[in-house]
């Protein structure tokens, strides 16, 4: 039967925050996806939150960062989709995409919705390029497959004040079908308030077990598809 749970993370905006995270990730064995944006890439330019500077990642740190993870397109400006014409979210989605598959030398089938922004007409525009998934914003607080991979909502937040109450769940959980955790954020929200700690501790706690698959957003959906068909 394999594994039937499974544990992935989601991260946006490819900042400098993302090397630190991606290293605690492999120290744990445990993956990701990064969902870029790609011409985002001069450290120079950066915004403050909290007194914290918050930079992108330039081009020459990208590869070791990303290695062993998975890239998502994320746009080029970071828009709110819903809010724009069909042939204007339509060329965010394509270019970025294209862009970024280009910079890291991959096949991008995976997507997040800037600001969780979303609509029907954002879905068609992914389906109609053969995206697998899309990554939306409400927080389920639950392990449960979803039927839409387009508009998926993950477990929740890493700041979420269930998220270790969460772990101890699915860890101890047993289950007859495939159940996944599905943490996301921004690396740069545990600089701005100063709680590395947190995921640390975290990926402490999720990581080693033999009945769990640990994989990308991909692998993991990868995985529901194949679970899914193998019970039709």
């Amino acid at each position: 039967m394999g594994y039937l749970k499974a544990v992935t993370f989601s991260y946006d905006d490819s900042v400098t925050a993302d090397a630190r995270l991606s290293k605690i990730f492999k120290k744990y064995g445990l993956k990701a996806t990064f969902n870029v944006i790609p011409k985002h890439t001069n450290p120079d330019v950066y915004r403050e939150e909290k007194g914290v500077k918050i930079r992108h990642l330039n081009v020459e740190d990208m590869g070791d960062t990303y290695e062993g993870h998975e890239i998502a397109s994320h746009t080029i400006h970071h828009p709110r989709l819903a809010d724009m014409s069909y042939e204007d979210a339509e060329k965010e989605i394509v270019e970025s995409t294209k862009l970024a598959e280009e910079m890291y030398n991959t096949k991008i089938t995976g997507f997040a919705y800037p600001f969780c922004n979303w609509s029907n007409e954002t879905v068609d525009i992914l389906k109609k390029h053969n995206f697998l998934y899309a990554r939306a914003g409400y927080n389920t607080h639950s392990f449960d497959l979803q039927d839409n991979l387009l508009a998926f909502n993950p477990t929740c937040h890493h700041n979420d004040e269930k998220l270790f109450e969460l772990a101890e769940e699915f860890i101890n959980m047993e289950c007859d079908e495939l159940k996944i955790f599905y943490v996301w954020g921004h690396a740069y929200e545990f600089d701005v308030d100063n709680n590395w700690d947190r995921i640390e501790k975290f990926c402490q706690i999720i990581s080693g077990h033999n009945d769990i698959f640990y994989g990308t957003n991909k692998e993991v959906f990868e995985l529901q598809k194949k679970k899914q068909a193998g019970n039709r």
